[in-house]
């Protein structure tokens, strides 16, 4: 007589990271002079996530639009239990960028040799903004003074940026030539988008 072997199959395990949960609290540290509603404001969508993926999700997005602000050198987000059953606390820690930042760098433009000097003085009013000043000098006579200055969340979510610029190429060695340009643009972006609407006007003479 034959007899039968039943067989049971046990069920696939659980991913821990799709069981719901509720953000119950968030903790931020190590803004000095960054405001702490510029953070809360990338953190929205962290902070109404329903699962535990969602909040990873959310939490690298939102990591990586901190980032983006050019406010801050480095952050970190840490998740531990909260009080009631399946909700978390998020603790946000971020390090910011010196105020002030001065860079030289060498570039090669055409056949001229160029230094830039770029001076960053970033956090005017605690809102992630920045100001830049950049002067280039070419040794055969071109050179490049701008002033640009960038507002993150200007109107809504739109980011807007202006720039004064004077330029002079001076190829006159090589082909008798030499072009000044000088004028101002505008633009806007929102943060994650491809789109920028951008504005120049520009007074061109050779």
């Amino acid at each position: 007589r034959r007899g039968g072997r039943a067989r049971m199959s046990a069920p696939p395990p659980r991913n821990p990271l799709s069981e719901p949960c509720k953000v119950s609290s968030v903790s931020i540290s190590g803004n000095v002079r960054t405001r702490r509603e510029v953070i809360e404001r990338e953190l929205k969508a962290a902070a109404s996530a329903k699962t535990h993926q969602d909040l990873v999700t959310e939490l690298s997005k939102a990591t990586e639009r901190l980032e983006a602000l050019d406010a801050f050198r480095g952050t970190m987000c840490d998740v531990d239990a909260g009080e009631e059953h399946g909700s978390v606390h998020v603790s946000v820690y971020v390090a910011e960028k010196g105020t002030n930042t001065l860079a030289f760098q060498p570039k090669v433009s055409g056949e001229e040799g160029m230094m830039d000097v770029a001076w960053v003085h970033r956090n005017l009013r605690g809102g992630a903004e920045w100001i830049k000043g950049v002067l280039s000098l070419g040794h055969r006579g071109s050179n490049a003074v701008a002033v640009e200055a960038v507002q993150p969340y200007a109107v809504g979510n739109l980011t807007a940026r202006g720039r004064l610029f004077h330029e002079t190429t001076d190829e006159v060695l090589a082909c008798s030539y030499k072009e000044t340009k000088r004028g101002f643009s505008v633009s806007a972006s929102t943060p994650g988008s491809p789109i920028t609407i951008a504005y120049e006007l520009c007074h061109r003479a050779v």
